[in-house]
């Protein structure tokens, strides 16, 4: 992911953010699309970490996706959060070898 890229993403993150302190007593909108409003930031982040996950360089990585779904139902499954991490981690690392 370049540096531009990541910048981008920033900014769009901090405009979606902001626009909900500026706009709140300018608009009024639904219960419903408040929340979808709020999801926003957090829906393209997801996407985000997905897509860095997903694609590599050279072409689809199944031990990273493999760590990130291991790490992924561990903090579904309330393991504490350093454990989800370092098991992510061995698993891509062993996946690797």
């Amino acid at each position: 992911m370049t540096f531009p890229t990541i910048i981008a993403l920033a900014i769009g993150t901090y405009a979606i953010r902001a626009s909900g302190i500026f706009l709140r007593g300018k608009i009024s909108v639904s219960c419903k699309t408040n929340e979808y409003l709020k999801a926003s930031a957090l829906s393209m982040l997801g996407s985000f970490a997905v897509f860095s996950i997903v694609h590599h360089d050279s072409g689809f990585d199944l031990a990273k996706v493999l760590g990130a779904a291991v790490g992924i139902a561990l903090g579904l499954l309330k393991f504490p959060f350093f454990l989800s991490i370092i098991s992510a981690m061995l698993l891509t690392a062993a996946l690797r070898l």
